[in-house]
């Protein structure tokens, strides 16, 4: 469920945008701010139609380009350029399940999401519909030609070998796609949107406003694979901890909509600059627990330090009970340190 809050902010201040302009990652959270998380499916197909109106347009540009230069030969209504015209196309049909399947591995590794049964059987649909739409007007701008040529059979030909690559090379893409998804998720040692939520105490929805999917996912990541020790662990432990109480001030925020127009207007524009600082905060946690995996020659202390002290001045500057966290950053900062010398 998307907090409240995210909804709240936009309302009544049509020109926040402008007064936060110095927070970049808050306006892209404002931006997305009604997009949920459950609905990946429907945003993935969003993108892969923009692909195929790519691919689409692309093969355009080829055949104004294929008229351009049978025009200028007097071969307009010549059997090669029909050919030609032809070959185009194939390769735009060829193009289709290469693109949106490329779109789904991409976006389902970012948000280590599984490609499930149901979920292949609404790919073949939607692509299965897009290379038929493509094939209709294919045939509406070549089949009479074609005929007049007395190369019908010729076209249906082609026509029935371009399918039959079309339908051999979604299945064989489909499949490279589910093998890379479970491949990446086993090799990367990420876990499922709904599983990092909860090992943080939030919900999906505040991961993706937020933009901190990644850096949550490479802290949990480096955490659990250098738990070494009753310490590393009662350290790491504190550190989920602390992350968990900086999500739930997020989602505890509130406006009291009894107020005035200005009062709520400050109200969130100090939602906005806290919501910014928890992202800025946990970036530095992330950047900081990234050194952990380096030893010897290979960790720079002088790098570490000054991570440390970016994360202790954000605390030392954010909510007042926030320099409670300190400590307990700082003991894992000193564990980092000292680790693999």
């Amino acid at each position: 469920m998307t907090p409240k809050i995210f909804t709240e902010l936009v309302a009544g201040v049509p020109n926040l945008k402008n007064e936060i302009s110095f927070f970049p990652y808050f306006i892209i959270l404002l931006n997305e701010a009604n997009t949920v998380m459950d609905k990946l499916d429907e945003t993935i197909d969003t993108h892969e139609r923009d692909k195929v109106i790519t691919l689409i347009q692309e093969n355009s540009v080829r055949i104004g380009k294929l008229n351009i230069k049978f025009t200028k030969l007097n071969k307009k209504d010549s059997l090669e350029r029909w050919q030609a015209f032809y070959d185009s196309y194939d390769r735009l049909l060829l193009s289709i399940a290469k693109g949106v399947l490329r779109i789904e591995r991409e976006v389902r590794q970012k948000f280590v999401s599984p490609l499930t049964l149901e979920r292949i059987k609404q790919l073949r649909w939607n692509i299965n519909e897009e290379i038929d739409l493509v094939v209709k007007k294919l045939e509406g701008k070549c089949r009479l030609d074609f005929k007049k040529l007395g190369r019908e059979e010729e076209l249906d030909s082609r026509l029935k070998a371009t399918l039959k690559k079309c339908g051999e090379l979604l299945e064989s893409e489909i499949i490279k796609c589910s093998d890379k998804l479970e491949m990446s998720a086993n090799e990367s040692g990420k876990i499922q949107l709904k599983d990092l939520a909860l090992a943080f105490g939030t919900d999906e929805g505040l991961l993706h406003q937020l933009n901190i999917l990644d850096p949550l996912q490479a802290i949990n990541t480096n955490l659990n694979s250098n738990a070494e020790g009753p310490l590393g662990k009662s350290l790491f432990d504190d550190t989920v901890e602390s992350i968990k109480y900086l999500l739930r001030g997020i989602q505890n925020l509130s406006i009291d909509s009894t107020g005035s127009v200005a009062v709520k207007k400050a109200a969130k524009m100090e939602v906005a600059k806290e919501s910014m600082q928890v992202m800025e905060i946990i970036r530095n946690i992330d950047y900081m627990v990234e050194q952990i995996k380096l030893t010897g020659d290979n960790k720079n202390s002088e790098v570490l330090e000054k991570i440390w002290l970016q994360l202790e001045h954000n605390l030392d500057n954010g909510k007042p009970d926030w320099v409670n966290l300190i400590p307990k950053f700082k003991s894992l900062y000193e564990f980092i340190e000292n680790k693999g010398k």
